[in-house]
């Protein structure tokens, strides 16, 4: 089954509480909240929630709970080393294996929250390294990654990006084959910004657990809604076809103060999400 959700995240400015309350008020039913940043001001600090598994994921169950939300996707991004954010290719091997130790306590917050995957990103060319030693790097941290997110109950995603070592559909298959057990997070917007035809993009289809959503258009990674060259209706009738089951959730990033409709956040992504589910409701019928 497809069902439509929504990033907390992209609503700048408001705190985690406030992100929720307001998904909810948009009639949204599932979201994937933030662990990308530490300090104060992140939504889940995620060296705190590596260190203190249980305490962080009370406060965010109970967040999600009150909401009467279904937390879906921990969006991770890079994980935090010392204050640093370290990618998955990083040259260094000790280095690596404390990424893997911080993203062990951070699957056990994951699994204690009530999230149903973590989403990491898959790695990019490294200064000082070749290509290949980059992809080496990050498909072996990747496979200890994936069996890390298994035994915690959750599932690893990463996401074909733009600047990562899979920004284009075939390096992304070629990872998909050398990572057992690895699935994605697709955003089409990556692909559709750079001219990357989205039929080749399809292929994909059979290794996404979740998606991302927002309009985009050559040369622009978020745009309006009318604005935009992603065929929706397209990729939703692929993933009918395929009997894809999971969540698509809004993530065109925006403020929620006073601004012309089509840089708001709020607007935009309810119009998308209202788009898909038209979409989703003709597939069924």
């Amino acid at each position: 089954m497809i069902r439509v959700g929504c990033c907390s995240f992209i609503f700048a400015k408001l705190d985690l509480a406030e992100s929720l309350r307001l998904c909810r008020t948009l009639g949204f039913s599932c979201v994937d909240v933030s662990a990308a940043d530490v300090g104060p001001n992140a939504h889940v600090d995620q060296q705190a929630a590596a260190a203190d598994p249980q305490r962080c994921a009370d406060r965010v169950r109970d967040l999600a709970a009150a909401n009467g939300l279904q937390l879906e996707e921990l969006f991770l991004c890079p994980i935090f080393v010392d204050g640093k954010r370290v990618e998955v290719s990083h040259p260094d091997a000790a280095v690596r294996a404390r990424l893997l130790e911080q993203f062990r306590g951070i699957c056990a917050f994951a699994r204690a929250a009530g999230f149903r995957s973590v989403m990491g990103v898959p790695g990019t060319p490294q200064q000082g390294i070749s290509v290949e030693h980059s992809w080496a790097n990050a498909t072996d941290t990747l496979r200890q990654m994936v069996r890390i997110a298994a035994d915690a109950g959750v599932r690893l995603n990463v996401e074909p990006h733009t600047g990562s070592l899979i920004e284009r559909p075939d390096a992304a298959m070629r990872m998909a084959a050398e990572v057992p057990g690895l699935t994605f997070t697709l955003d089409y917007s990556h692909f559709v910004s750079r001219d990357i035809p989205q039929d080749q993009v399809y292929p994909l289809h059979a290794h996404a657990a979740h998606m991302h959503a927002r309009q985009a258009k050559s040369g622009s990674g978020g745009c309006a809604v009318e604005d935009g060259t992603i065929d929706f209706a397209a990729i939703i009738r692929h993933l009918k076809t395929a009997s894809w089951d999971g969540v698509i959730a809004m993530e065109l990033f925006g403020g929620v103060g006073p601004k012309d409709w089509k840089q708001h956040a709020v607007i935009q992504n309810v119009a998308l999400a209202h788009q898909l589910s038209t979409f989703i409701s003709a597939e069924n019928t």
